[in-house]
Order: structure tokens, then sequence, then C-alpha cells
């Protein structure tokens, strides 16, 4: 952990790199480490860089979800794509560090998300699919940015400086050739801005509401990005494990439904000649790896742990004992 301290962004949260990544199994680590040794230096990092993340141009504030990570160190411009396991593992970062922190935007992204992954990544069959693309025709995030006609038609009816103002924007300064992204201002500072824009946080609100529905207005015309659609065991088992901690952490008894129903199903399909798979679509299947078995069998004991019933618990000692079988390495026994 020391070591790690040396690598942490103090200013705008995660690791130092180039590119950021959330990689939500730090930062679960982290929290629990933080917790069970009451290192506040660790308690202070999460928080942070939870904090900058949701107001980052990781989150798509405007239809939910997580994009895969962003290309530059201040969380501002992002790789479009958005992956079932991100929003699977932020879902569970999210719902742990809602129980230590008591944030309420913890609790609003983690049902945003939640919303997003039902609306736009569900299958017919009651699982998810594996990704939402970054390019709509041809053109990376030509989904989700704007040019300068569509911020007009987005503010239209408020202050177009302050819609400017709000989303970061510089009219002389776009994201990519003419389109500009909208990145609000972070949490931290908005109540310093709104006094230094003399204007109510319901004022606010209400200004914030119509961009957005102007934004999906827009959105609704154009062609929506291609959705990847496997269905990978491994990641759908993560998302079971996820809805069950937002279950705990929001006392929502539909997300343990959600999980409920997800492993029966997943269960029911997820098998050829008794052994495991790891994806399948429209019949065509590959066989299962080491990650399938370890995330199932631990979804199976987190319902086990969430219901008491030990069916679950029995279904993931098989899955334990069968990825032994087939798994294990003798020669470093």
């Amino acid at each position: 952990i020391e070591l790690w301290k040396q690598k942490w962004d103090l200013n705008y949260g995660g690791d130092l790199a180039q590119q950021k990544f959330v990689s939500p199994s730090k930062y679960l680590f982290l929290l629990n480490y933080g917790i069970i040794y009451d290192d506040q230096d660790v308690l202070k990092h999460v928080e942070n860089t939870l904090d900058i993340v949701l107001s980052s141009g990781l989150n798509d504030f405007v239809e939910g979800g997580f994009y895969r990570y962003t290309v530059d160190n201040e969380w501002k411009i992002p790789h479009f794509e958005k992956m079932l396991y991100d929003q699977a593992q932020l879902i569970s970062l999210y719902s742990k560090a809602y129980k230590v922190f008591k944030k309420e935007e913890y609790k609003n992204v983690i049902t945003s998300t939640i919303s997003f992954l039902k609306s736009e990544m569900y299958s017919d069959l009651g699982l998810f699919y594996a990704a939402m693309d970054a390019d709509t025709d041809g053109e990376e995030g030509k989904y989700y940015s704007f040019d300068f006609n569509e911020l007009n038609q987005i503010s239209n009816g408020t202050d177009f400086n302050l819609f400017l103002s709000y989303f970061n924007l510089d009219p002389n300064n776009p994201w990519e050739n003419d389109k500009y992204l909208l990145l609000p201002i972070d949490n931290k500072n908005l109540s310093n801005w709104l006094i230094d824009n003399s204007i109510t946080e319901e004022v606010h609100l209400k200004n914030k509401k119509h961009w957005i529905d102007n934004i999906l207005k827009i959105k609704e015309k154009r062609t929506k990005p291609r959705i990847d659609d496997k269905i990978i065991v491994s990641w759908n088992a993560l998302t079971i494990s996820s809805f069950i901690d937002a279950y705990e952490a929001l006392k929502n008894d539909q997300y343990l439904d959600d999980a409920i129903s997800m492993h029966t199903i997943l269960q029911g399909n997820s098998f050829r000649k008794g052994d495991l798979i790891h994806t399948f679509k429209e019949n065509q299947f590959q066989e299962g790896v080491l990650e399938d078995y370890a995330y199932f069998s631990k979804s199976s004991m987190r319902l086990f742990q969430a219901t008491g019933d030990e069916m679950y618990f029995e279904f993931s000692k098989e899955l334990t004992d069968k990825a032994f079988e087939i798994f294990r390495d003798e020669n470093s026994d």
C-alpha cells in the first residue's frame, strides 16, 4: 500500500497515468483495506476518486452507464465503448462506497447504471449483452457529441453563456473537428458555480432537466451505437453479484429478484455436456474458462448469503470443485 500510494494521482484521482481506467477491483480492495486498518489516507483517496469519476467524462450523465476509459489523465475525454463488466463492477463499488460514505450521489449512480443496463443492454433471454460500441456510422463518439448549432438547440430557452459555463464549453475549442463534448461542472465546485452565477439550485435543476430533455430529443434522431449481443457467462455472473450488492446497499428488493432470475436463466443456459461455457450467441458458443467458474461460483455464494437458500451454496461448491478438476495445475501443487 505504501508503494502504491506513491503512484496515486491526488489531484485528479485514480493512479498516475496518461489514460485513466477506473479498475473497480482496485478500489473495492482499497475500500476494504481502509476500513479494516482505519487508514484515512486510503479512504480519502477512494472517496476523492469516486467523486471525480461521477463528474467526469467517464460517466454518461444523460443516459447512464460508464464508458470504458478516458484517453487523458483528467477523466475528460472518453473512449465511448460501454462494457458490461465495467457496469457490473462499478455498481458493486459504488454500492460498497454508499454504505461507507452515505453519499446520495452514489445511490443515484447505482440506480442510473442499473437503469441503463435494463434499457440498453438487456436481452430477450433475461441476461445482459456484452458491450455497446464506441462508434456510430464508423465515427467514434458521434452519438455522444454535438455541433455548434446543436448546442444552441440544447440551450434554447435558457442563458447560452450559462449553458456553456456549466458544461465547460469553449466555442473556439471543439473536442474534434466541429464537435463538442458536454462535461458538467464537478459536484465539489457546483455550489461556488451557483453563487458566481447568482442562481438557485432549484433554477439550476430546472435548467439541467431542460438541457437533458433537449439532448435526448437530438439523440432520438441518431443511429444508436451497435450492441455486441454475445452473452458472456462470467460478465453476467459479475452482474448478478453487483445486483446483490445494490440490494444490500439500497434495500431494494427488485435488485435481489433480478439477481435470482438471472442466476436461474444463466444456470439453465450456460452448460454444454456438463461443462460451463464462456459465451453464447444464436447456438454458437465457446468453452468456459476459469473466470466463468470463478465469477459464477462467487455469484452463487453471494445469493446464498443474501437468501440463506442452501441450493446456491451447493451449486457454488459444485462449480468450484469442477474448476479444480479442469484447471488445476498439478505441477504447481
